[in-house]
């Protein structure tokens, strides 16, 4: 009886703690997660460029994402977007879309999934450490502080269920130097005696030496 107690009583922990082993690996990897920018803040001046990164780190079996971009166009200009070829370098088949870039709104978007003609899907792609996700290249078109944002952004499995993570942000300062103000540049003051030798200046003493000559031949006749 007494044995026979024991049994029944740990046979439920036992089994409770046999699901949650189970349970647990993914639940943990799929909240852990992250996207974010690399470098998540930078700075240079209007007409310069700059390569930023979208990173996924400590995410378990990715098979495919949806990335939305948004960035403020007085500021900087997306001049390109491509996925970095690490959710396509699995076993599985990944097909990326065209990435959609509008420099009017401010916004960028891209997605990847994977195709299983003969289901089940293999895993996906691993990594523990920041890793490339996509590659923006940025141009600086106004002075000003660009937020970078991962706005409606999702991560998936090779299945294409959504894979939990959380978004990072960043910014791009950017340095501008004010011309003149108009266009006007403002010239030298000129001194008295840079105005002695400026040309011209003299031009009265000939003049008058040629006059009194003329005056004295003139009375000399008459």
């Amino acid at each position: 009886m007494s044995c026979s107690w024991r049994i029944s009583a740990i046979s439920p922990i036992l089994l409770a703690g046999f699901v949650l082993a189970l349970w647990a690996p993914g639940a943990i990897q799929a909240g852990g997660a992250e996207v974010a920018f690399d470098p998540s803040s930078s700075s240079i001046a209007v007409g310069g460029s700059i390569d930023v990164d979208v990173t996924v780190a400590d995410a378990n079996d990715l098979g495919g994402y949806d990335v939305f971009i948004q960035f403020d166009p007085a500021v900087v200009q997306m001049t390109s977007l491509a996925d970095s070829g690490f959710v396509t370098s699995g076993g599985n088949i990944v097909v990326c879309n065209t990435p959609t870039i509008d420099n009017v709104a401010g916004t960028a978007t891209n997605s990847c999934a994977t195709i299983t003609p003969f289901p089940p899907s293999g895993p996906g792609v691993s990594t523990v450490d920041p890793t490339p996700l996509m590659n923006a290249s940025f141009e600086a078109v106004g002075p000003g502080v660009s937020s970078l944002m991962l706005t409606a952004t999702v991560l998936q499995d090779p299945d294409g269920d959504p894979i939990s993570s959380t978004l990072g942000s960043g910014s791009i300062n950017v340095l501008g130097t004010p011309g003149p103000v108009g266009g006007i540049t403002e010239l030298p003051a000129v001194t008295g005696e840079q105005a002695s030798e400026a040309p011209g200046a003299s031009d009265g003493v000939p003049t008058l030496v040629v006059a009194l000559i003329l005056g004295a031949l003139a009375a000399v006749v008459l």
